[in-house]
């Protein structure tokens, strides 16, 4: 509710799917599979340099349904548009992620300090350890290289680690 509309579509897949910013806002239609309802990352876009297809979870399936059909069931363009109607361009090396400064004020708007757009493939990441997902399928999954890698992005925090010491008979 915090986002405004051209932002809250890129992060609910940044919440929910744990691709890099730059792959959901590069996204196109060619990339979502329907038959095997899979996001697809080109290895051209993925920051490994290898492609993968991420099976979709079920809100972004709903979310990119609806988009899907409200464009006219397109079979190639950009998935997410900017505010201005434009396709999204890597501006990283201008000064940033080009969903900073909507993150900024949904944050502000929710109350939420300390959280980066990039802080949602942390949390998905965190989210996917607490729901039982073994390691080498959650780097499968985000594109990480190394076991390493995976590890620095699903810290959990201290109170999940204290419940899962309490869980013990």
């Amino acid at each position: 509710r915090s986002y405004s509309p051209h932002a809250a579509c890129p992060v609910l897949v940044l919440a929910y799917q744990g691709m890099r910013t730059a792959e959901v806002l590069k996204l196109t239609w060619r990339d979502v599979d329907w038959r095997t309802e899979t996001i697809r990352v080109p290895a051209a876009r993925a920051k490994s340099g290898k492609a993968r297809a991420i099976p979709m979870h079920p809100r972004v399936r709903l979310l990119l349904w609806g988009m899907w059909h409200a464009a006219g069931q397109p079979d190639a363009g950009a998935v997410f548009l900017s505010s201005r109607g434009s396709e999204y361009h890597d501006t990283r090396d201008l000064g940033g992620n080009p969903l900073a400064a909507a993150h900024r004020t949904a944050c502000r708007r929710a109350g939420v300090k300390d959280f980066r757009v990039h802080d949602w493939r942390h949390d998905w990441a965190a989210r996917m350890v607490l729901a039982g997902v073994d390691l080498v399928t959650l780097m499968e999954l985000g594109g990480w290289s190394s076991l390493a890698m995976v590890q620095r992005y699903a810290t959990i925090r201290a109170d999940h680690r204290r419940d899962a010491i309490a869980r013990l008979a």
